[in-house]
Order: structure tokens, then C-alpha cells, then sequence
């Protein structure tokens, strides 16, 4: 809807159609201050000012979401992302974080609320090394007991440190978008990745004991039966036997934070 909010479906479908963040215009249109329409909504800068999920007004008996055996749900840590992939909104909002201290807060309150398991659904979760460092702290200081989580973020975004310390905080899983296994088609997609890069992330979790999930898409730009055959086998992990157990070796990221 940010992205082409003039389709007639769309106009013709419903009463409200708001670009960008939802927060305040939601209020506002509650309030009566928005005639039917497109509502092109000014992003929140600072995502601290939004208060926490009113989970006294939502039936958590209703969900039954587990992780690792435990009751689990989500947390969003930051919006937007940073990269351009041709296939994804998300860098048009921008990436905007919240702070450590406002994250663990909320973890704190879901902890007394009984969750033990957390989903964190940023697009790139690890983009500032220096917040997820102080985000893993917090957790271990202020949890009275070992939680799990899993996040998403990109291969290029993690270092051999960094995910020793985010499996050192509970993280079990960490979801990458691989997409191909094909470096023709990651540079027509946009990716601003490498095979080459994609492995040494995925290498990084493996030293930690971090378990991946891979996400791809077929058909891709670029995209023929021999690059679509590529990435069947590297997700089969036929083409990689030889690197099971290889030292990791720091690779540049193609965007620094």
C-alpha cells in the first residue's frame, strides 16, 4: 500500500488506505480527523515514543504460538531496512531501531505475562552490532531465566562474535534471506550480496551452535533452469561437503553500520 497506494482495486476496496506508519493515523482517523481517502501518514522517527502492546485488551488465551516447546510471540526491535532488494518495500520506510533498553522492557513485561520464546520479525535485526550486543546483555542481566528467540536479518550482517553472543542470550534460529545460489541472479535481484558472503554468514551461526532457516524465491530476474538447479543444490547442501568444518574468515560487509 506505501508503495502504489493509487490502484483502483485498492481505492474501489477501502474506506482508508494509509502510506507509511499506522500509529498515529489510526488515532487520528478514530478521532474523525481523516475524510475517507489515501492518508499519506508521517513516519515515526523515534519508535520509543510508542508505547508498548496493550496486552490487557487482547485474549492471549487465543494464541497457542510455541517455540522450542515454550509459549512464544512476537517483538518488532526496528522497522525499515537499509538495502534495496528489487522485490521488497522495505527500504522505502527507512531503517529506524528502538533502543535496547526500550526492547528488553518489553521482554521483561512478556516474561511476567508467561512467554518463555520470542520471534523477533525485524527485515535486519543485527544491522547496528552495537545495539544487538547491548540488547544480548540486557537479556541475560534482567531475564530471571533462559528465554529463546529467533530473528531475521542478511548474511552480510553478522559476524563471528556477534552471533556467539546472540546464542549466549537464548538465540536458537536465525532466518536469512539466501534467495539464490546464484551470484548472477543475487546481482540482478539488487541484493548487494555474494554466494561467497551468504556462506561465511551462515558459517558464523553454525560455530555458534545457531541453527538457519533459509528463505529462496523461483522465479527470480536473471533466473534460467541451470541457476535454478544451483540453488536446489546448494539448499541441499550438495556443493558445500567440502567447507563442513572450515575456520570462518571475516568477509567485508558490502554495507557497513
Amino acid at each position: 500500500i506505501t508503495d502504489i497506494p493509487t490502484e483502483t482495486l485498492t481505492l474501489e476496496t477501502f474506506d482508508y488506505a494509509v502510506t507509511g506508519d499506522g500509529e498515529l493515523a489510526m488515532l487520528e482517523i478514530v478521532m474523525g480527523q481523516h475524510a475517507r481517502g489515501i492518508i499519506a501518514n508521517r513516519q515515526v522517527k523515534d519508535l520509543n515514543i510508542l508505547p508498548y502492546p496493550d496486552y490487557d485488551a487482547i485474549p492471549l488465551e487465543r494464541y497457542t504460538m510455541t517455540i522450542d516447546g515454550k509459549k512464544a510471540t512476537t517483538v518488532i526491535t526496528s522497522r525499515g531496512c537499509k538495502f534495496s532488494c528489487f522485490y521488497c518495500g522495505s527500504a522505502h520506510t527507512g531503517w529506524r531501531p528502538r533502543s535496547a533498553e526500550h526492547v528488553v522492557g518489553e521482554l521483561e513485561m512478556l516474561y511476567q505475562l508467561g512467554y518463555r520464546a520470542f520471534y523477533i520479525a525485524d527485515d535486519i535485526f543485527t544491522f547496528d552490532f552495537k545495539r544487538v550486543s547491548e540488547i544480548c546483555r540486557l537479556i541475560k542481566e534482567r531475564i530471571p531465566e533462559p528465554i529463546s528467540w529467533r530473528a531475521t536479518t542478511r548474511s552480510s550482517l553478522l559476524t563471528q562474535e556477534m552471533c556467539h553472543e546472540m546464542a549466549s542470550a537464548g538465540c536458537k534460529v536465525v532466518s536469512i534471506g539466501l534467495e539464490s545460489g546464484s551470484n548472477t541472479v543475487l546481482k540482478a535481484m539488487q541484493k548487494q550480496t555474494t554466494i561467497e558472503i551468504q556462506k561465511r554468514g551462515l558459517e558464523y551461526c553454525k560455530n555458534a551452535g545457531i541453527s538457519v532457516k533459509g528463505f529462496f524465491i523461483f522465479p527470480l530476474p536473471s533466473e534460467t533452469k541451470e541457476t535454478a538447479e544451483q540453488t536446489k543444490e546448494w539448499e541441499r547442501g550438495k556443493k558445500d561437503a567440502d567447507t563442513i568444518g572450515r575456520p570462518p574468515t571475516q568477509v567485508p560487509n558490502p554495507l557497513t553500520p
